[in-house]
């Protein structure tokens, strides 16, 4: 089996909601929203599945750990939730949906396959997308090993066209899903930023670099390897 060049498509809100995922929960998801036709109607009783062997090639890991893998993320995703902000333009005074991410899971044990179902309210953010969402291919996170890595580079992956972001870093905590670690900026910087950067330079297709501002705003700059 050859690995497949699959792109992943997410609506703004998605790429900006606040959640905190395990780095192969992240994998399984961004796996099975790969494989979401973004253009077109997405049922509800839709299931995504991904084998170990899939799980194990795209990620370059052993097959056995793919196994062991997929076991464990199949018995804690369903408590996985994300918290999309104002997701009603037409009802202001709705300032959050807290939502799971799957309304269903099955692990098939005899052959190492997981099959998902998005929850209903994820459905608009994954298919029939217009105007604001990103893109990017899966290949490019997985061989990340942060889980702030995938977070930041989708975050970067919104402004490629301008090549730099400013964001405030209590903002940023919010998205992580943080705001209760790292008070210091100093473990903000030592365990989330610069190991989320080294991920990305070292793994993806862009080189990204960062500053900070004394205000609590940090500005990240990407750069295309190409």
């Amino acid at each position: 089996m050859a690995k497949q060049k699959l792109t992943v498509y997410k609506s703004n809100k998605i790429i900006e909601a606040g959640y905190k995922l395990s780095l192969n929960e992240q994998r399984l998801i961004l796996s099975c929203i790969s494989k979401v036709t973004s253009s077109k109607p997405l049922l509800a009783t839709e299931r995504f599945e991904v084998s170990a062997k899939e799980f194990a090639l795209q990620f370059g890991i052993s097959r056995d750990k793919a196994y062991q893998t997929l076991k464990e993320v199949s018995e804690q995703l369903f408590e996985r939730y994300v918290i999309i902000e104002d997701p009603d333009p037409l009802d202001k005074t709705l300032k959050y949906t807290k939502t799971r991410w799957v309304s269903s899971i099955n692990y098939y044990a005899d052959i190492g396959k997981v099959g998902l179902v998005f929850a209903p309210f994820m459905i608009p953010y994954l298919s029939e997308l217009r105007g604001r969402f990103t893109f990017y291919l899966l290949e490019n996170i997985s061989k990340m090993s942060s889980i702030y890595a995938i977070r930041l580079y989708e975050l970067m992956m919104q402004w490629k066209t301008t090549g730099q972001r400013e964001v405030d870093i209590a903002w940023l905590k919010q998205r992580f899903q943080i705001e209760d670690k790292y008070s210091s900026i100093k473990d903000l910087k030592k365990y989330v930023i610069e190991p989320a950067i080294k991920d990305i330079n070292a793994h993806s297709d862009y080189q990204v670099s960062w500053t900070q501002r004394k205000t609590g705003y940090s500005r990240h700059t990407c750069k295309n390897r190409t």
